[in-house]
């Protein structure tokens, strides 16, 4: 500001004060200190002209009309609500016609705009596009390779949608014009010129008609060719981004053909592409396939493929192959969608692999967004909003489910089936989910489990099933736990139909019926019964409270198990044929999802059904079978060691209780046919067959004393301890933690069994008694014959083999075994490393404790071991001493060679250096000697005493002795050898399932289904002791005393296949098990009565003999028997039973809380609805229910599929399964010697003691002595050597005893010389066949390559002489149970251990998610990235991995620099990205699952603030601007406006800041806070920006309304209908209806280049278009250019508004009077052809002034040139206007300077005196006070409107009639000069300088 001051007489009290336009608008700084160069208001005002004249302010060009949209329609209620630049001057313009009643779109138009020539043509009107004024629209452009032009665009509203508008070239032009209806009621959209044929828009996608141009196909997989031509109706469906499609379902099958696939499982999906890029999701993998071939790599797969032909052109096909637990995802190609038909061979690493992550992870299909924007060549769509997350639990909870049992030949997995059942008897959780039409899905939802019901137990008792059990049940079956109720102990299944149906499989349905009631411990939320309650609703139709789920258990499915009908057991047998039965379920009443108020959800085309996976969720461990024990004596220890021995050692008062056991054999019998029923006993001696007595063995006592070694005692058969068998457990070793074994029934067959002779046994031969008699006679004769004399031998040298032996190993290491139950201590007893596991334990009396197993093998003759042995040193060093000992004397030949202290036994015993020397075993030299004997010193030991006393005799007595050996041999000579070796080999066959017969028993033992199992454990090749336990009063099998104290169970399994052993106790822990199988003793069958177990496997050729049935239907004639050659190996069959249990685990919390559930498809692919035929037989059919009076205001229809197709997708198979059974006698065999081997079968025992037993060694009638003699008639066991023959063999013959064991009545064997017909058994074995539920798909076990893994097959491998061969490198490998886990569902990793569905969250509120939908506000999701050349369109690709999520809602996304993107929040923060870090593969292609590259960086926070502060939020997307100096928005909420420029800059502070602070906020939001349009300039209120291009300016709008203080609190908001009632009443009120609104809209500018504020604009666009140029903006439907009208000015939308400027006159602390006001103005007007020329208006001025200060104003003063010519009539001036509102005053203008002086205080009255008061005025005075009494009238000088900026004079204030001698000068220090042009109209106002002269005052 600048003073001058002129020098005059005396003191000069003049002043000037100038002002010039360089520091623009200030509203903040008070007016004493806003300086030079600035002005406190401007309207419609710029800073330069199109001249430029920067430094001035001049009025503002007009805007002009450039172009209307929908001109085809003479309705004038249309809006354009969206624009998208093109390029160059090339918009597409959206707009909408609406109703002005209600507000709804008649009719939605796309057109393109051309700045230039201000051209717009309609490119398609159509109704289908759904535009709405409440929904803006945004999007963008790109130009495509073709030359065509893509937009993009979104309105939050619709889909978002995209559509080619073609090439320009090919764009309509004239004189082509527009055939569009008026009304919007018809579709033309056709050009025409009057003369050709109409023509369309190009590129428009047209619906289309099409016709066929052949009616066949010309191939398999070649179709029709199509003509089609375009409608004139826009095809909207093609539109969406988010397309339309049919959901694929894809059939895999196993192929016909060969190929090279390798074993496993095989999976398949798909995703539609364009242009060979994924565009969808890849759809829900269905069943697995699996495929074994034995070779490998020989499988084909074959896939049916129905997909959607009309919306897709391709698709993406993926192999899924889950081999040897390795998984493995590739292409195997791109198909046409018309290909219905795939077969794949072929898959190798040439297959390009896919990220198993991109398969599984199914991201949102986003319908819509709240705007699309484009960045760096990426397409974004911010806040992108799904589909309806409606309430569908309510509905879901009256879902029905139903178990199918279907029925399929036992081939079916081997001939290509894929269906997994579900397992009997167990727990599934199940849930349901939506498809839509843009194939993505909703949120699953629980489906619970039945209601409790009524239950008739099958003891009769009629209870629910939620009863808790007391001690006065009979529910017929044991409740182990004391809070057991009724669900948890029985299984309350029914069923309903037996009505069987085919399937398209093959398969057959043969009943059907309800889940088992089932209810977990933990519940459902207690505080939603919005959500968990059906009867919440009345559309519903539910009122029950069995579907009210709020707070109870948890409900799920419980599967019947096998025995509730024939129809529910897992197999059958029909017509010679088998038949497995697989558990599917089929669910009912599914009713179609509903909003909040009942209506139909829209847009759902199918459903899913899935499953919570029971990987960790399982009640039942295992299925299968179970055998039992037999107990056996070790030897050893007191007869008492075993509880129910009748022997007791006196003395002692605690006996042990260790049980000897070994698993039955071959198969389960139990009580062999010819046992007896009760005990007998001949002599004393307990009869051998009594009851559970094993037919091939014998049970001794086994007290210390020989006397009682050879009293039998009778076998029995534990309860509670049984082999368990079953793949679950073979296959993999899972801990065994199950707490249950459950009964379902029982398994019977027939085994079909045979004795063959064992491979490569040697033929033995064997004497007869009769051969001492022969033996005698040539005795005699020899002693006759020969004479007494010397007899010389020489002993040539010879070799010793030591033979092998069981390794002896005195120790017990206690150790924690791996395959035993948890925290169970388990003894194993191991023998020493590279031996097998043969073992002793030690007695208290330091002895080596021993099974016969061992005592048998040792050479001992009944010497205690550890009673004698060589002290000289062990091992191989011993051998030599002994021999060097006896090397000088006859002691080596009598007593080392051949006497009883030969160092053979003594090296083959347990003490001295045999434990060391049998660990060496191999071959020695003797040395070779010389001797002379005298005849009796050659005879045995036993005998010499006696040959000595005589030497004739003892002679004589040699020379018998030597007949005896001569003849002995002749005899051996003379008989042949003969094959006394069989083994039992048989193939059981379980051909039918039994229900358990509870009752069946007449033992006396525990009927129940129900057991406890402590312990279950692993056994391998091994004796394996079991936990000791407590038992109290236990029924050992047994009809005697009861047991109480210690029970320890040692499981001899040595040998043997490994097995699975479990205990089990009852309710009271005390030990229990299953009722044993027997027969019915009222229908005895073939068998007779008694108590014979039903099993008869167990069968000798003596009992084959015997038994009627078996072995009499096998000869001819009653002198025939089976032991003949020809008949011995011919097959018999015998009945086989075991019971089928389930070991389970008692989880009361199955599957916990059901967000832990990982959910698993059930449906093989989405389920498509029936929408047309409403047939309620039909699967899938959609039928519709009217529901009269439920909803008293709703009248609806509930629409429900009556039922589903059955499904499958379980875990369970039902095969045979199969294994082997072994059970050698011996622990050492024969195979591949030469016949006669010397081999002694007796000292080989595995369980002692085998009845039937052969030692080969020739009869040594040595031992003819008396000491033998003697034991004949004692009970000391003879190992296989006597003074008989007979002593070396127990056979087995037609004449053999079983209860006396011997061959009694009748004494001898058959045959002379030698026994005839009469064998012993080296082994029992038999193949277990049985069909079982598993998860292993036991067809497909591992066939193995050698012998020994060979498994019997009933189609592919079925030798069983190979299988049982007894050579020991097969014999004693047990089973091979190998299996490729991948071929099991259960195990496939797609299915099973990823979730496959999401529940709602646990916020989930009903309401507000029908408000928002599913929504991620702070989401942005981006397309690929535009590439050169690119075949497809990326910006239609959004990938699943291509989003980035903020913490705070987002609001804008805008480019800058090159790569830089900016974030705007409405809630927080700016946020940036600096660049584009593109990640990519290691091959360089980007993944398929999103490129990340967008916003790979690390976003940068631009403000350092901090969060609560929301410094540099904004909330309304069109303030955000990019422009040439940086981006711009407006933070409505915080009432300021931001500038970025490299950093975050407040341009609001720069002289506006107090003024945006109160005028920015939206006013209507004061009066309606939840008004929902705050970001909609069009329909609502808002706030945008633009930027002037040629003039650098910025603009900024605020579109608000405040409601007349008249009708503040009057007003209300109706949402639906967008209008306002006053008082409640039914009319409509528009938002900015005059009569009830003032308008509180603003625009101001900005200048960036001196970063000033500028003036305010009354112009108030609908929106914004930036212009390469200025800028155009939109009102209604036009289209309007703004500072492009170089002789026309102020007048906006056609409507003149003033041009004002005020400016401050401030003289600081110095009061002045205003003299005059002076200001240098220039007025052009310019030429209307190239607005380049110009004219100067002379005398043209502002038409009005008003001066002001803070107390005075000077009215509005109306400016008039000074008459030059007419001094009269300028001497009426200043004169008062007509209308009495204002003074006419003149001006003069002299040199461009105009002046004017007549101005003068007209302020009403100040507030100096009170009303009424004369002047003078007297009075009194307030006390205390100068002040005068009274009342004092004092008024603002102005009234401000709401927008801010008009300012009105306020008429209250003034008085224009004010007398002259009270008319002030204004004097003050600060005075506004105030000037106003009402009507500029064809006039350029330039304000150069502005100047005030005034006068100091002198007071």
């Amino acid at each position: 500001m600048a003073k001058q001051n002129k020098k005059q007489s005396g003191t000069d009290t003049s002043n000037v004060e100038t002002n010039t336009f360089i520091k623009g608008l200030n509203k903040d700084a008070d007016p004493s200190f806003v300086k030079q160069g600035m002005w406190t208001h401007a309207r419609n005002a710029s800073n330069n002209t199109a001249s430029g004249d920067l430094g001035t302010i001049s009025n503002e060009e007009s805007n002009i009309l450039c172009a209307k949209v929908m001109t085809a329609s003479s309705f004038t209620n249309k809006d354009i609500i969206g624009s998208i630049h093109l390029f160059s001057d090339k918009w597409v313009i959206y707009s909408v016609l609406y109703d002005q009643l209600d507000g709804k779109a008649l009719r939605s138009e796309i057109g393109l705009f051309e700045e230039n020539t201000c051209k717009y043509r309609v490119i398609v009107n159509d109704p289908c596009l759904n535009f709405n004024k409440l929904n803006l629209i945004t999007g963008a452009s790109r130009l495509k390779d073709d030359c065509s032009w893509e937009v993009y665009w979104a309105d939050n509203l619709n889909p978002d949608r995209h559509m080619n508008i073609g090439d320009p070239k090919l764009w309509i032009e004239d004189p082509y014009t527009f055939n569009g209806g008026d009304n919007g009621s018809s579709t033309i959209n056709y050009y025409s010129n009057g003369n050709g044929s109409p023509i369309l828009w190009p590129g428009v996608p047209w619906i289309e008609e099409c016709e066929d141009t052949v009616e066949t196909p010309h191939g398999e997989n070649r179709y029709e060719c199509l003509i089609c031509e375009p409608t004139n109706k826009l095809d909207c469906n093609k539109l969406r981004i988010a397309r339309f499609l049919k959901t694929p379902c894809l059939n895999l099958k196993k192929g016909l053909q060969p190929g090279t696939l390798g074993n496993g499982s095989y999976a398949v999906t798909m995703a539609y592409t364009i242009d060979r890029v994924r565009v969808t999701n890849y759809f829900s993998v269905g069943y697995p396939q699996p495929i074994y071939f034995d070779p490998d790599l020989r499988g084909s797969l074959e896939v049916d493929i129905d997909v959607d032909e009309n919306a897709f052109d391709e698709f993406e096909l993926i192999l899924i192959r889950f081999t040897n637990q390795n998984l493995d995802t590739r292409r195997i190609g791109y198909y046409n969608t018309r290909i219905k038909n795939v077969i794949i061979d072929l898959f190798t690493d040439q297959n390009p692999n896919i990220d198993k992550d991109a398969i599984l992870l199914k991201d949102y299909v986003f319908e819509q967004s709240k705007q699309i924007t484009a960045a760096n060549d990426y397409l974004l769509r911010i806040g992108p909003t799904s589909k309806f997350d409606f309430n569908y639990q309510p509905l879901a909870n009256l879902i029905q489910a139903e178990w199918i049992s279907v029925e399929y030949d036992e081939k079916y997995y081997f001939d290509g089936g894929k269906n997994a059942g579900y397992l009997r008897d167990e727990i599934y959780a199940y849930f349901i989910r939506w498809v839509y039409d843009t194939g993505d899905k909703s949120a699953s939802y629980h489906i619970p489990g039945r209601p409790s019901t009524n239950y008739t137990t099958p003891a009769g008792v009629a209870t629910t099933d939620i009863a808790t059990l007391t001690g006065d049940n009979n529910i017929g079956t044991t409740p182990l736990y004391e809070d057991d109720q009724i669900f948890q102990v029985l299984n309350t299944a029914d069923i309903t139909s037996t009505i069987q149906e085919e399937l398209d499989d093959g398969g057959k349905v043969i009943a059907s019926g309800s889940m088992g009631y089932w209810q977990s411990s933990e519940a459902y939320p207690d505080n939603r019964p919005d959500i968990w309650n059906s009867s919440e609703y009345c559309w519903t139709g539910s009122t029950s409270e069995d579907y009210d789920l709020c707070g109870e258990q948890i409900r799920h499915h419980k599967f019947p198990d096998n025995a509730l009908s024939e129809e529910t057991y897992h197999f059958n047998q029909k017509n010679g044929k088998f038949y497995i039965r697989l558990m599917g379920v089929r669910f009912k009443n599914i009713i179609m999802p509903k909003d909040n108020v009942g209506k139909d959800i829209d847009n759902i085309v199918g459903y899913e059904i899935l499953r919570g996976s029971r990987n960790g969720n399982k009640t039942i461990l295992a299925k299968g079978m179970i055998n039992n024990f037999r107990n056996y004596s070790i030897p050893g220890t007191p007869d008492n060691a075993n509880i129910e021995d009748e022997v007791t050692i006196p003395g002692q008062s605690t006996p042990s209780t260790t049980i000897g056991l070994y698993a039955n054999y071959p198969y389960n019998c139990l009580v062999p046919r010819a046992n007896n029923t009760t005990a007998q006993s001949i002599l004393g001696v307990l009869q051998a067959d009594y009851f559970y007595n094993d037919p091939f063995i014998i049970r001794r006592a086994t007290g210390g004393d020989t006397e009682n070694f050879y009293k039998r005692v009778s076998q029995n058969i534990p309860v509670d301890i049984q082999s368990f068998h079953s793949p679950d457990l073979s296959y993999n070793n899972p801990t065994i933690s199950a707490s249950e074994m459950k009964l379902y029934g029982y398994l019977a067959g027939t085994a079909t069994q045979q004795f063959i002779e064992p491979e490569k046994h040697p033929e033995f031969k064997l004497l007869g008694n009769e051969a001492v008699i022969f033996a005698v006679i040539g005795g005699l004769i020899n002693l006759v014959l020969e004479t007494i004399g010397e007899l010389k031998i020489n002993y040539p040298e010879q070799n010793f083999t030591v033979p092998r032996h069981p390794v002896i190993k005195s120790d017990i290491a206690p150790v924690v075994s791996t395959y035993a139950a948890p925290g169970v201590s388990v003894t194993s007893i191991t023998g020493i490393a590279g031996q097998r596991d043969y073992a002793a334990m030690t007695n208290s009396a330091g002895l080596v404790n021993k099974d016969t197993t061992l005592n048998t093998g040792l050479g001992l003759k009944g010497v205690a071991v550890g009673t004698s042995g060589l002290s000289a040193g062990t091992g191989i060093k011993g051998w030599e001493e002994q021999v060097q000992q006896y090397a000088n004397g006859g002691a080596f030949v009598t007593d080392v060679l051949l006497g009883q202290n030969r160092l053979v036994d003594k090296y083959t015993s347990d003490s001295g250096p045999a434990n060391q020397f049998r660990k060496q075993t191999g071959t020695y030299t003797t040395p070779a000697y010389l001797k002379t004997y005298k005849a009796y010193e050659l005879l045995p030991t036993s005998l010499k005493a006696f040959a000595t006393a005589s030497a004739a005799l003892g002679q004589a007595f040699y020379f018998f002795m030597e007949g005896m050996k001569d003849t002995v041999a002749v005899l051996y000579a003379i008989i042949r050898t003969k094959q006394y070796a069989l083994q039992q080999i048989g193939h059981g066959e379980y051909n039918r399932f039994n229900s358990p017969d509870l009752n069946q028993n007449s033992l006396d033992m525990p009927s129940s289904d129900r057991f406890r199992l402590p312990v279950g454990a692993y056994v391998r090749d091994q004796l394996f002791q079991f936990p000791t336990y407590q038992a109290e009063d236990y029924n050992y099998s047994s009809p005697t005393a009861l047991w109480t104290g210690e029970v320890n169970y040692r499981i001899n399994n040595l040998l043997r296949p490994d097995l699975v052993v479990v205990r089990t106790t009852d309710d009271n822990e005390n030990p229990a098990g299953p009722a044993f199988i027997m027969f019915d003793p009222g229908n005895p069958g073939i068998l007779g009565g008694g108590h014979q177990s039903h099993d008869q496997s167990s069968m000798t050729l003596g009992l084959l003999n015997k038994t009627p049935g078996y072995g009499w239907d096998l000869f001819n004639s009653t002198t025939d028997n089976v032991f003949k050659d020809k008949y011995k190996s011919l097959q018999f069959k015998t009945p086989i039973a075991s019971h089928y249990v389930g070991l389970k685990y008692d989880f009361r919390n199955l599957y916990r809380q059901l967000e832990s559930i990982i959910q698993v498809l059930v449906t093989p692919c989405e389920q498509k609805l029936d929408f047309i035929s409403e047939n309620s037989t039909i699967d899938n059919s959609v039928v519709s229910q009217s529901i009269p009076g439920e909803c008293s205001d709703i009248n609806f229809s509930r629409k429900r599929i009556a039922k589903t197709p059955v499904f499958f997708g379980g875990d369970t198979y039902v095969t045979r399964h199969t294994e082997k059974t072994i059970m050698p006698f011996f622990y050492e065999w024969l195979y591949g010697e030469p016949d006669n081997y010397r081999f002694n079968y007796f000292r080989r025992q595995m369980i002692p003691e085998p009845r039937f037993m052969v030692n080969s060694n020739r009869w040594d009638f040595s031992d003819f002595s008396l000491d033998n003699i003697v034991n004949i008639f004692g009970n000391t066991p003879d190992y296989g050597e006597g003074i008989l023959p007979t002593a070396y063999y127990d056979l087995d013959n037609v004449r053999y005893n079983e209860g006396t064991n011997t061959n009694f009545p009748i004494p001898g064997y058959p045959g002379l010389l030698s026994p005839k017909n009469s064998y012993f058994y080296t082994s029992s074995s038999g193949i277990k066949d049985f069909f079982v539920e598993s998860e292993v798909l036991t067809d497909f076990r591992f066939k193995g390559r050698s012998a020994e893994e060979k498994s019997y097959n009933k189609w592919q491998y079925t030798d069983l002489l190979t299988l049982f061969s007894q050579n020991p490198a097969i014999f004693t490998k047990g089973n091979y149970f190998r299996y490729d886990y991948s071929l099991s569902t259960a195990r496939f990793l797609f299915s099973q251990y990823y979730n496959n569905g999401f529940l709602q969250g646990s916020t989930y509120d009903p309401t507000i998610a029908e408000l928002c939908y599913t929504s991620f506000p702070n989401r942005i999701q981006y397309s690929n990235i535009l590439s050169e050349h690119e075949a497809y369109d990326a910006w239609l690709m959004f990938l699943a991995l291509n989003k980035v999520d903020f913490k705070s809602e987002l609001n804008s996304v805008k480019s800058f620099g090159k790569t830089g993107l900016m974030m705007t929040f409405k809630n927080n923060s700016p946020l940036i990205y600096q660049g584009v870090d593109q990640r990519e593969t290691y091959i360089g292609v980007k993944a398929t699952i999103g490129d990340g590259g967008l916003f790979s960086t690390t976003p940068q926070n631009v403000v350092i603030s901090d969060q609560p502060y929301q410094y540099g939020s904004c909330q309304n997307i069109y303030s955000v601007i990019s422009t040439p100096v940086g981006i711009y928005f407006i933070s409505q909420e915080q009432g300021k406006i931001f500038a970025y420029t490299g950093k975050l800059e407040e341009i609001s502070q720069s002289g506006m800041k107090w003024w945006f602070d109160k005028f920015l906020p939206f006013k209507l939001l004061e009066e309606f806070p939840e008004y929902p349009h705050t970001d909609n300039p069009i329909a609502g209120i808002g706030c945008q920006a633009t930027y002037d291009n040629a003039n650098s300016i910025l603009y900024f709008s605020k579109t608000d309304y405040m409601v007349k203080e008249e009708y503040e609190g009057l007003l209300t908001f109706d949402p639906d209908s967008n209008k306002f009632s006053l008082d409640g009443r039914i009319f409509r009120i528009l938002l900015g209806d005059s009569r009830y609104f003032k308008d509180a809209s603003w625009t101001v500018s900005y200048d960036p280049k001196t970063k000033l504020w500028i003036s305010f604009h009354d112009w108030i666009p609908g929106s914004y278009l930036p212009s390469r140029l200025h800028f155009l903006t939109t009102k209604n439907d036009g289209i309007w250019k703004h500072n492009d009208a170089c002789n026309d000015y102020c007048n906006f939308y056609n409507v003149q508004y003033p041009f004002e400027i005020e400016l401050p006159v401030v003289t600081g602390q110095t009061i002045t009077t205003i003299r005059s006001v002076q200001y240098i103005l220039e007025c052009y007007r310019k030429d209307t052809y190239l607005c380049t020329d110009q004219f100067q208006v002379l005398d043209y001025n502002f038409s009005q002034a008003i001066i002001s200060n803070t107390e005075q104003v000077s009215g509005q003063l109306n400016l008039n040139i000074f008459p030059k010519n007419n001094v009269v009539l300028s001497q009426t001036y200043p004169k008062l206007n007509s209308n009495l509102d204002s003074f006419d005053i003149l001006f003069s203008k002299e040199e461009n300077k105009y002046r004017f002086n007549q101005f003068w205080d007209i302020t009403k009255d100040r507030g100096e005196f009170p009303e009424g008061y004369s002047y003078p005025p007297t009075g009194p005075l307030v006390p205390e006070t100068t002040k005068l009494l009274g009342n004092y009238a004092e008024n603002q000088i102005w009234i401000t409107e709401p927008n801010g900026y008009v300012k009105n004079l306020n008429p209250m204030n003034l008085d224009y009639n004010k007398p002259l001698f009270q008319r002030k000068k204004f004097r003050h220090y600060l005075n506004y000069i105030k000037l106003i042009k009402d009507n500029s109209r064809d006039t350029n106002m330039i304000l150069k300088i502005f100047n005030t002269k005034s006068q100091v005052s002198q007071r």
